[in-house]
């Protein structure tokens, strides 16, 4: 399981539950650690793979963009490769995004809406 995050506890939560997590931060996409990434997704390496979206808070305007890109890649390889892909993040941020928008408009990715309050989950405002 890879896990790309802004902040820590998602990694504790799946290994709390057994599985084996790989935790990257945000800013580790695009870098040397996380050149294999999209290997081990089409090799069968990685069970699933969680990433939480930016937020303007976290990431710098000029790197959303090849951030929200990587991720979107992953999601279509993850899709191709029966792998469950999932990104997590506030409403808008999700919604708005130009390239969250086009991964929905082609399938890439579904949209789904959840408090997470629901399951005991407590996220930043």
């Amino acid at each position: 399981m890879l896990v790309v995050e802004e902040g820590h506890g998602v990694a504790a939560t799946f290994q709390s539950l057994g599985y084996t997590a790989e935790r990257h931060d945000h800013r580790a996409v695009n870098t040397g650690l996380t050149n294999g990434v999209s290997h081990r997704i089409k090799t069968g390496e990685l069970k699933a793979v969680w990433a939480q979206m930016p937020t303007a808070r976290h990431v710098r305007k000029d790197r959303s963009f090849a951030l929200v890109a990587q991720l979107c890649l992953w999601a279509k390889l993850c899709g191709e490769c029966h792998v469950p892909f999932v990104l997590f993040g506030p409403l808008n941020a999700v919604r708005h995004d130009p390239q969250v928008q086009i991964a929905v408009g082609n399938g890439t990715l579904k949209l789904t809406w959840h408090r997470m309050c629901h399951f005991g989950l407590k996220v930043d405002a």
